[in-house]
């Protein structure tokens, strides 16, 4: 079992580390530090981080070094005897000062570091974008009001009921299984190549169910560790963080401090906006790039505004790490965005609905960056809520009564989807992505993939497995559950679906638009929809009279001294109906040349080779009964 030796300074200079006591007692198998092996950089944005603190500490919990031991509570002990000399440091706590000319550095410099997005980044600024239209100060000026408010949003933890674990185990070949409680089990291996710098295939990842992630579970949390301390010890490992670990240690989503200044004619009409959003990241990049640009989309609301300019940042602080906890600045903005505009709708002396129902984004309107948007609900969104709380009508005494609202986007991240039939006619649906507690895998996407293949979701199994055996995928974050793997997967059903079709064409001779798919079967359509399927027993049974017959016939020639057969028809459907006819054998016998010359004018080509047998049972055709067969 394996337990993290964590900082207890939000800032200090590693002086040096004494792993000797702890070693030396018994049952510990493995003591590791960032001094012990090669390390390279990680990260999301931008690859700032290392698995352990090599020089100096960030924040309060950042890891030093790592313990495993026989035992969870042995292993506690010993890294209690790990010896750190720090040299404490100044720290700055909030992301304000942290922009400050004179602010202690988090990172002594933030353009060493490799990065996906380009950005201007100095001092502590880890993040910067712009985005803009129109002119935002002849806004103001054409403006009948302006008002300007500041907001203030605090740091939250996703509070997942689960906290983070993961177990390593290295097999003979040295290659890597890590089983681990995460929502992007193909991200992880990457980013453990990244911090090994290894290739992606030496790792091997296994996702758990998971209860509950919220974004908190969407990086690297005790993975490198318990990959370490197996190589080391020579034995799996397992690793869980205590609660306290969990609450004070893991991603946060990020605190922001949000400034508004807009103007707004006294109709309620918004004409311009300005915005300058700055996002504490903490002591590493994290999400902070995405949670920054994902704000200045969001800066706008759901609204219209002829002027906006908008500037997001992040900033690097000495506080933990924050990261896309369930809609990366979504709920900030929606704090600040409504707060300020309910002040602007009162300022004008205008019903809270009326004004959001004014200014409301419309098919057609732009969002801040300029996308083109269609099929708009917030207008209806809004009258069914008005609606649903008699919003035309006083409140009763002591009941309070607000409106507001927001938008939020949709990750459309790559996947694929692997749908396979089984002999039995079901199917298996195998995917790369991981329900961190929402049910969607087995509820959602196994409808959309039985709605794509015409068949019951309780036809489809839903496939779990690794990185080695699943099909590539993103992970599960950004909304994306239905609207990307949940599509993937009725695409990939909708595929299915023709190749099964087309199969069984070729097999039934007909084209494949006539037939369908119902249970474990394919139809004939008109077979199956024809009024056959309404008629009443007895009908039906008219209906196979004449192959009832034709069987007769053949069962009179096995056995002899029969008199009668009796003849009932089962339905599958419903196997109590049996409607039921008797044949006397002698009938049969005046029947027998009209059936053969039936049977004669029936007979196709296709059953004959140059041997006189038939290509597919290859009954000899000389005595009818490969014609009898098909």
């Amino acid at each position: 079992y394996g337990v993290v030796v964590r900082s207890p300074y939000p800032h200090a200079r590693i002086r040096s580390i004494d792993v000797s006591e702890a070693e030396q007692m018994a049952g510990v198998k493995a003591v590791v530090t960032g001094r012990d092996q090669e390390m390279g950089y990680y990260g999301i944005d931008l690859q700032d981080q290392q698995m352990f603190a090599l020089d100096k500490v960030r924040f309060v919990g950042e890891p030093v070094a790592a313990v495993a031991a026989r035992t969870p509570d042995l292993a506690r002990e010993a890294a209690g005897k790990v010896q750190v000399d720090y040299e404490e440091l100044p720290a700055v706590l909030d992301g304000d000062e942290a922009l400050n000319a004179d602010a202690p550095l988090v990172h002594d410099d933030v353009n060493a570091y490799e990065h996906n997005w380009d950005s201007d980044r100095n001092g502590n600024l880890c993040y910067q974008t712009w985005v803009g239209r129109g002119d935002v100060e002849k806004g103001f000026a054409e403006s009948d009001i302006v008002i300007e408010g500041s907001y203030r949003a605090p740091v939250a933890h996703p509070g997942s009921i689960e906290p983070h674990s993961s177990t390593a185990a290295i097999d003979p070949s040295g290659r890597i299984t890590v089983w681990t409680t995460t929502q992007k089990p193909f991200a992880v291996g990457g980013y453990l190549a990244q911090a090994f710098k290894r290739p992606v295939s030496a790792f091997k990842i296994v996702p758990t169910q998971i209860g509950g992630g919220f974004g908190g579970k969407l990086v690297m949390c005790l993975e490198p560790y318990a990959v370490l301390l197996a190589e080391r010890a020579g034995v799996p490992v397992q690793m869980t963080l205590t609660r306290d670990e969990e609450m004070a240690t893991t991603n946060l989503r990020h605190s922001a401090h949000i400034h508004f200044k807009t103007g707004a004619k006294n109709d309620g009409t918004l004409v311009a906006h300005q915005a300058r959003l700055l996002f504490d990241t903490g002591a590493y990049s994290g999400d902070g790039p995405t949670t920054a640009a994902l704000a200045a989309l969001m800066a706008t609301g759901p609204y219209r505004f002829e002027h906006i300019d908008i500037t997001s940042m992040a900033a690097y602080t000495n506080n933990v790490t924050c990261g896309s906890v369930r809609c990366p600045s979504g709920p900030q903005m929606a704090f600040a965005v409504e707060t300020h505009l309910e002040k602007l709708a009162r300022a004008v002396n205008m019903d809270s609905l009326e004004f959001r129902l004014k200014n409301a984004w419309e098919d057609g309107d732009t969002t801040s960056t300029g996308q083109k948007l269609t099929a708009v609900g917030i207008k209806e969104c809004l009258r069914e809520a008005a609606g649903a709380v008699d919003w035309d009508k006083p409140p009763a005494p002591g009941i309070g009564r607000g409106i507001a609202c927001n938008w939020w986007v949709t990750g459309t991240w790559g996947t694929a989807t692997l749908i396979e039939t089984n002999v039995d006619g079901t199917f298996r649906l195998l995917s790369g992505a991981v329900d961190m507690g929402t049910g969607a895998m087995g509820t959602s996407v196994l409808q959309m993939a039985a709605d794509g293949l015409g068949v019951s979701p309780d036809a489809i199994q839903l496939v779990r497995g690794d990185t080695d055996t699943l099909p590539w995928d993103h992970g599960h974050g950004g909304s994306r559950m239905v609207f990307t793997v949940g599509l993937s997967a009725y695409n990939a059903a909708i595929d299915l679906r023709a190749q099964l079709l087309q199969e069984a064409a070729r097999y039934l001779e007909v084209p494949p638009e006539e037939l369908s798919i119902d249970g474990d079967r394919i139809f004939i359509y008109d077979y199956k929809t024809d009024n056959l399927s309404k008629s009443s027993p007895q009908d039906k049974l008219e209906n196979y009279r004449a192959q009832l017959t034709f069987y007769a016939l053949l069962i009179s020639k096995l056995f002899e001294n029969i008199k009668q057969i009796k003849c009932s028809l089962i339905f599958i459907e419903n196997p109590k109906e049996v409607p039921t006819f008797t044949i006397d054998v002698n009938a049969l016998k005046n029947i027998e040349q009209e059936l053969n010359e039936i049977v004669n004018s029936i007979r196709h080509e296709k059953f004959k080779t140059k041997t006189s047998h038939c290509k597919s049972c290859y009954f000899s055709d000389s005595k009818n009964e490969c014609v009898v067969k098909h």
